[in-house]
């Protein structure tokens, strides 16, 4: 949580030019882009205001979610995290250097992402070549992965919907939700 504050009082680090960010969302997928000062300052403006709302919203997504999703599962708190960013490198006076940039940082985490998968498949593989039952095991846990990632999304949907309402009731932005 300290760090969330520590990102969003970064100065603009320059009065012109390019940064290049790395923005993480909800569901703990980052992204690298890149923005002006200006952009950024809009950034940490849109995300101070989605933290004030954070606790209400939170608890309103709880709330609907007993009434209306599931009375038996409890709600996934865990699967909502808090938007976020930070500036990575220096202030590039060249758009398309600090686009060229943003593209390999991108591609370098795609590449490494897709490493730890198949590490992670390779490694369950392993695990269930040892059980008997591999077939009917391999299904079932399937499915809950599934179901379980098919939660979180529907947690993190209700969750937006309340965000976005609280901050239209104050008047505030909701562009950054997606």
């Amino acid at each position: 949580m300290w760090s969330v504050f520590a990102i969003l009082a970064l100065p603009a680090q320059a009065a012109g030019g390019y940064l290049v960010i790395k923005e993480t969302d909800r569901a703990g997928d980052s992204t690298y882009r890149v923005v002006t000062p200006q952009g950024l300052k809009e950034l940490q403006d849109e995300i101070r205001a989605e933290m004030r709302h954070h606790g209400r919203a939170l608890s309103l997504a709880r709330k609907q979610w007993r009434e209306h999703e599931s009375k038996r599962r409890t709600f996934p708190a865990s699967a909502i995290g808090r938007r976020s960013f930070r500036v990575v490198g220096s202030t590039y006076a060249d758009e398309q250097k600090a686009s060229d940039r943003a593209a390999r940082l991108d591609e370098n985490e795609e590449n490494s992402r897709k490493i730890e998968q198949d590490r992670e498949k390779d490694l369950e593989q392993r695990r269930y070549r040892k059980r008997a039952s591999r077939k009917s095991r391999t299904f079932g846990d399937e499915t809950r992965a599934r179901d379980k990632k098919r939660l979180h999304e529907r947690a993190r949907q209700l969750y937006e919907q309340q965000l976005t309402l609280l901050m239209n009731r104050t008047g505030e932005s909701s562009a950054g939700n997606e």
